[in-house]
């Protein structure tokens, strides 16, 4: 018999800032076949994974994969309630002392193998500059004092090491080497190509933070008990500085942290913001960003070889942004991600609910009754309502829902009827004895972007959604495999050898060059797919369903990705099609577009094929070494044409 052990649980996030969501009285119990997870939430947030331990909570699982109900999602205040189907996970039940947690989502990030962490800072009010407790060490550039209110965000819990720059950009140019000290020697510029680069690897929005951020997280926030340095009134204590530093750098997180649990913000590195430096203003502000242009950045904060004074909550300094040195680094911000699907509250008889559907001229009917189109915002009315959707060519959708103060926007994807799809004709080549195919992909028209299903997910650089019309063309069955670049090549220069394996770490520039070979062994046209062409094939063409990733709303049944990869490519077409029958469109490697990358419009294009020039090429599907969010079939990614990379592939279009 298993023995059942439950227990409170706070997550690591919280312990760090008491002020953050809790999760408490986590307990379960069996219900049929599956076991029911119960717990509670003391404020609204984000929860993310449950977790199973065999041995009383000693050591834990992975994230259980077959549950539904409140997890890994935006949740309010109150109880809440998870089903875990236990017989698909039996597995994870092999102990006698089992138990469970549930955690919010943290701060945490990792990168390559390489974590940090984010620390929320509540939104408040505070008096920026000058201060009392700056004594008159403060310098005319901090003044006048003013009133300034902030949102809710989150900042680094320390700098960014150069453990973290490496991992994002492969080389460290720091003066003071080691992995735990923070990076210096590092301009703005260099910061802005680094958040790119992380961005890309980790699907959000970092930034730096802006001056008056920094600064609110400096004093500790909501938190502050108006120290003079970032935690103490003793600098030695929480600061690297001239009198204690040795004339160098320090391990990020070896002095005491501040009010909210954050480190270094007194000396090590000064730390760039995102302003321009300016004058102050005595008028109170709200989210100030700085002057809209300038001649140098602000940095923040002192540094190792500076006197005591430079270290001050309210120091101010600036460099031209091109300008890097040793005493230079930075320290990340992160916006909090916003539920585009909430909604708004009228008043207390109704709401206001969002509607989105993937077929912008389905009907949709509430109640019976005709209600126009199945996308946009209806005002309606708290209780049940039941809902039909309607469109030529797909299954009626037919459900109901709650319309209530925690109500989300509905999100329909209709299916196609069996009637509409078609089964696609196949092109076979032979090369040297290695065979490839092609896929058909009709002609038809589709929207590209961050469509409804993509969800939170989705960038800016996936909008606006806007309407392509395309020709017929055939792609690739599968990506390029090793052993068919071997055939055109004569060599292979993947880091993870097999001949049935996708072919990786090879750029743009060397796939122009198979593809020249290609084309005179075969007499030929063969080319990289545009970047319309690719998102249409993996969304299934005309045969769409609708799915957010290519061919399923399942990623693991798709695509090979960092939860399942086990760290390196794998054999193509050994996860399932899409509706065209075509392979891996999720996952596996990244596969290189014909376009220059740049911004999307929103009118509608015929055969669209990117801009005219650019310094980046289009890549698209995500890759073995990147989370789900990265194999949606509209996330977009870019490189340099001569960037090789192990995820780094192609496929072939006709």
């Amino acid at each position: 018999m298993i023995k059942l052990v439950f227990f409170l649980l706070l997550s690591a996030f919280t312990a760090v800032c008491s002020f953050g969501q809790t999760v408490s009285n986590v307990d379960a119990y069996q219900e049929g076949k599956n076991i029911i997870i119960t717990y509670d939430t003391d404020k609204a947030g984000s929860v993310g994974g449950v977790f199973c331990s065999t041995d009383g909570g000693r050591t834990w699982s992975k994230p259980l994969k077959q549950v539904t109900g409140d997890v890994n999602k935006q949740v309010p205040a109150g109880s809440h309630r998870i089903v875990w189907d236990v017989l698909a996970e039996r597995e994870k039940l092999a102990g006698a002392n089992i138990c469970f947690k549930v955690e919010v989502n943290s701060g945490r990030f990792m990168v390559n193998g390489v974590s940090f962490e984010m620390v929320r800072v509540e939104g408040g009010t505070f008096r920026m500059g000058a201060t009392s407790e700056q004594e008159d060490e403060a310098d005319s550039d901090e003044k006048p004092v003013h009133g300034v209110t902030l949102s809710s965000y989150y900042i680094g819990k320390t700098e960014v090491t150069q453990a973290l720059w490496q991992a994002v950009m492969g080389s460290n140019p720091s003066n003071f080497k080691g992995a735990d000290l923070p990076v210096e020697r590092v301009s703005w510029n260099d910061c802005q190509e680094f958040i790119q680069k992380l961005n890309r690897l980790t699907g959000r929005n970092f930034r730096l933070p802006t001056e008056a951020e920094w600064e609110f997280a400096c004093r500790g926030g909501i938190n502050s008990r108006g120290y003079k340095y970032s935690g103490s009134n003793y600098i030695d204590s929480v600061a690297w500085y001239d009198d204690n530093s040795e004339q160098k750098t320090r391990s990020v997180a070896t002095k005491l942290p501040n009010e909210l649990g954050i480190y270094d913000m007194s000396g090590n590195v000064w730390e760039w913001c995102s302003d321009w430096y300016g004058g102050y203003s005595s008028s109170a502000q709200t989210n100030p960003k700085g002057p809209d242009n300038g001649a140098y950045r602000v940095n923040r904060g002192g540094c190792w070889y500076y006197y005591a004074g430079s270290c001050r909550s309210s120091c101010r300094s600036n460099y031209s942004p091109s300008y890097g040195y040793f005493n230079l680094g930075l320290r990340l911000a992160l916006t909090p991600s916003l539920d585009a699907t909430s909604v708004r509250q009228e008043d207390a008889a109704g709401y206001d609910v969002l509607f989105n559907c993937n077929v912008p001229s389905a009907l949709l009917f509430i109640d019976g009754v005709p209600n126009g189109t199945a996308s946009g915002t209806r005002f309606l009315k708290t209780g049940n309502h039941s809902i039909k959707v309607t469109a030529d060519k797909y299954e009626d959708y037919s459900g109901s829902f709650v319309v209530n103060s925690l109500s989300r926007g509905v999100n329909i994807a209709l299916q196609k009827a069996h009637s509409a799809m078609y089964k696609p004709k196949l092109k076979t080549f032979n090369v040297k004895g290695v065979s490839f195919e092609m896929v058909e992909v009709r002609g038809g028209t589709f929207r590209m972007g961050a469509t409804s299903e993509q969800g939170s997910d989705a960038w800016d650089s996936e909008k606006p959604v806007h309407s392509v019309t395309l020709s017929g063309f055939y792609i690739g069955k599968t990506e390029v495999t090793q052993a068919l670049w071997k055939a055109v090549m004569g060599s292979n220069p993947s880091e993870f050898k097999g001949g049935n394996r996708p072919v990786e770490s090879v750029s743009w520039d060397d796939c122009q060059e198979f593809i020249r070979k290609l084309n005179a062994l075969t007499g030929q046209n063969f080319r990289l797919p545009t970047e319309a062409e690719w998102e249409f094939a993996c969304r299934g063409g005309n045969n769409s369903r609708g799915y957010k990733y290519s061919g399923s709303n399942d990623i693991d049944s798709v695509a090979w990705y960092d939860d399942n990869s086990g760290e390196k490519t794998h054999p193509v077409a050994t996860k399932l099609p899409n509706e065209l029958g075509i392979y891996d469109m999720s996952g596996n490697v990244w596969e290189w577009c014909a376009d220059w990358y740049g911004d999307y419009s929103s009118g509608a294009q015929t055969n669209p094929k990117g801009p005219y020039d650019g310094s980046n090429r289009v890549s698209r599907g995500g890759s073995w070494i990147h989370f789900a969010g990265y194999c949606r079939s509209s996330i977009r990614g870019d490189s340099l044409p001569t960037d090789r990379g192990f995820n780094l592939g192609l496929r072939l279009a006709l």
